[in-house]
């Protein structure tokens, strides 16, 4: 330990050191050193050094510091890579009197649902469980499978080009990515994820006709992954304005005691706040399911019909009472079974939605259980394919037209060469500029102090 004092008495100015650098290695001699001492002498010396140095000496040694540092993090953050593959999309028309104009909109339609199948839970949770990829392992260990599934659908990157060419416009080109920490994994899993696409645009699908009368899905159910109330930054925000409107009218009704101190404005300010953060953990989380079905061929008349088949007493009774949803069941104890109803109706959201090409069911619900919202959901999606069922068939168009998509791979799936994040550059710079941005700090308040006699005689560190 002694050695390692001696070594930090050099941290002290070379003026210090020839004053009493003689004195202070008599007294380690003779008292030794233990970690305590080695500690105040390190304390000691930096703080003398920053008394003394200049901000250009600051600046650069905080700012290499900091560059050093923000260089070491970005070492200890994982690599993320990305692969992508593109698909070229034709349609060859089965039927030869299909105008251009229909074969285009149901083409695109098309590419729509193949889409939304390719992302659906069942198809992405095959691909995580599929034994030559095991994605997300690790993940899979402390998360359900769902959060898992939506982590991946984040990680996928579906998006559409356009290509010079067919169909007296442009042809259409989509390009998937997959974003993940093992560039191989990456590669394999975009041609898994190429090679169900273009499975399922083998599936000869009607442009005309689209299953009419047959509920699609559009959008499955999804399982929340965060809460959409209460918004804690903002009760935390308000509480912040509540601290120092607070303080501030105490400050001006009360002349003496603590609030007359100068740091009172924001202690009072820094206790409501903390205090509004834990008061705002004490009120439970709000989660919504969303969901998105269409009905082809049904009129928005029959839409508006189900809708309210739908929200009828009987039908959310029997959602309310199944036994697998098991809804309300406090409010049961105590309420009537229709006021459960009316404050489910206040929960569940179904909104009908008209795009260019067809007419859409949203449906989503509020509720505290994530995984519950979800099964409710499907529970009203299961009650929508009931009251489908109980209107009047659709007439069917005779000779619909039908469309074959063809696809064809322009670019396989790459093996990434370097990651796309973390930018490992950029993060050493900010620790940089953090370090200037803090000898700048440390000079300015430097400059409240007051002067100091030059090495007085008992400036020996404590």
């Amino acid at each position: 330990m002694n050695k390692l004092a001696v070594w930090m008495t050099r941290l002290y100015p070379k003026g210090w050191r020839a004053r009493y650098g003689d004195e202070l290695d008599a007294l380690l001699a003779d008292t030794g050193a233990d970690a305590r001492v080695v500690t105040d002498l390190f304390r000691g010396g930096i703080r003398m050094q920053f008394k003394t140095w200049s901000f250009l000496k600051l600046a650069i040694a905080l700012g290499l510091g900091g560059l050093l540092l923000g260089a070491g993090v970005a070492q200890l953050l994982p690599s993320i890579y990305i692969s992508r593959a593109t698909l070229q999309i034709a349609a060859t028309r089965i039927d030869e009197n299909m105008p251009a104009t229909s074969l285009r909109n149901g083409l695109n339609a098309r590419i729509l649902q193949m889409e939304t199948q390719l992302l659906s839970r069942t198809e992405l949770s095959r691909i995580i469980t599929n034994p030559r990829l095991d994605l997300y392992a690790t993940e899979r260990k402390v998360k359900p499978l769902e959060d898992v599934i939506e982590d991946m659908k984040a990680a996928i990157h579906v998006d559409f080009i356009a290509l010079p060419g067919a169909l007296g416009e442009r042809a259409l080109a989509v390009d998937i990515g997959f974003t993940y920490p093992d560039r191989f994994l990456a590669r394999q899993t975009v041609q898994a994820l190429t090679d169900r696409f273009m499975e399922i645009s083998m599936t000869p699908y009607s442009a005309d006709a689209r299953s009419e009368g047959v509920l699609q899905v559009v959008e499955t159910p999804s399982l929340p992954q965060s809460p959409i109330s209460p918004n804690r930054l903002v009760i935390v925000f308000m509480g912040f304005l509540a601290g120092i409107v607070m303080a501030f009218l105490w400050r001006a009704t009360r002349k003496t005691g603590f609030i007359r101190q100068p740091l009172a404005i924001a202690a009072v300010t820094l206790v409501i706040t903390l205090l509004t953060a834990g008061l705002s953990y004490l009120i439970p989380n709000q989660f919504r399911s969303n969901a998105a079905v269409q009905i082809a061929g049904r009129t928005h008349e029959d839409m508006r019909a189900m809708r309210e088949q739908v929200l009828s007493r009987t039908v959310l009774a029997a959602v309310v009472n199944d036994p697998r949803l098991l809804l309300y069941r406090d409010e049961l104890k105590t309420m009537p079974l229709e006021d459960v109803i009316e404050q489910m109706k206040k929960h569940l959201q179904i909104d009908l939605l008209r795009t260019p090409d067809a007419i859409l069911f949203t449906v989503g619900f509020d509720g505290p259980d994530r995984y519950k919202d979800q099964m409710v959901v499907n529970a009203i999606l299961d009650k929508l394919d009931w009251a489908n069922a109980q209107m009047p068939p659709i007439t069917p168009r005779p000779q619909p037209n039908v469309l074959q998509s063809v696809i064809e791979v322009l670019d396989q799936p790459n093996l990434p060469t370097s990651p796309i994040k973390p930018n490992r550059y950029v993060i050493a710079a900010i620790g940089g500029i953090i370090g200037i941005v803090l000898a700048a700090l440390i000079a300015i308040i430097r400059r409240r102090w007051k002067p100091e006699p030059d090495f007085p005689v008992n400036a020996i560190p404590e």
